[in-house]
């Protein structure tokens, strides 16, 4: 028997769309899609689904019957509508993908560092799917029985590291940049060059580091677990 194990973050191509500006779905201004417009989102959301059957068709092509499919995605819960990412206030504020990271590509905008179109064109190709559209695309695929799926909310840190934290505010901020570095690093070198990538990450780990009111938030973060065996 086989067994898979995959962790993917929820990653999706960029639709066309959202980087057309005389489009409806044109994100300009904003990295991400949290809180966007429907159109934004909608394009997303059809994108998601398009890649995550693909996904499986791969995996079943690949696999023999009887193996076993581990899978660990970011994820939504079911209830929340795809415009909202992140469930509640706090995470949306605190998550490294929102409200830090648009500030900081402002400042690179502000200090003539980068353009408009520059600014504009980059987009963050993460979409938290709920367990409804994982298990729509597994359907639609065919060739797998869902053995297990679960969505799990997860705190950021535990109490005692959050406060270990709070007291210690540059930790936290190399410590998010450096997530952030880890999940989008190619991403942006690719977009703007490896000097440029350093002037985004060292004032993102700045503007984290010195904001008091975000260090005593908590963000959450949703996964979606699924196990499946293929038939």
């Amino acid at each position: 028997m086989a067994c898979i194990r995959k962790i993917i973050y929820g990653f999706v191509q960029i639709p066309s769309t959202v980087l057309d500006k005389g489009s409806r779905a044109w994100n300009g201004g904003r990295a991400w899609i949290d809180g966007a417009s429907e159109e934004v989102v909608e394009a997303y959301s059809r994108q998601s689904e398009e890649d995550l059957y693909n996904f499986f068709k791969c995996r079943r092509e690949e696999m023999v019957e009887g193996g076993v499919l581990f899978l660990l995605m970011g994820g939504r819960p079911d209830s929340h509508e795809p415009r909202n990412q992140l469930g509640d206030d706090e995470s949306r504020e605190k998550h490294p993908f929102t409200t830090s990271m648009d500030r900081t590509w402002q400042d690179l905008l502000d200090e003539g560092l980068v353009d408009e179109e520059t600014r504009d064109a980059f987009n963050i190709p993460a979409y938290m799917r709920s367990m409804e559209e994982v298990e729509r695309a597994i359907v639609k695929c065919g060739g797998f029985e869902v053995q297990v799926m679960e969505y799990k909310r997860m705190s950021e840190n535990s109490s005692e590291k959050k406060q270990e934290l709070t007291m210690d505010p540059v930790s936290y901020g190399r410590a998010k940049a450096n997530l952030v570095r880890a999940t989008l690093g190619p991403i942006v070198e690719a977009h703007i060059g490896p000097h440029l990538s350093e002037q985004l990450f060292l004032p993102f780990e700045r503007r984290v580091s010195s904001d008091a009111y975000l260090l005593s938030k908590t963000c959450f973060y949703g996964v979606i677990i699924v196990c499946a065996i293929r038939k």
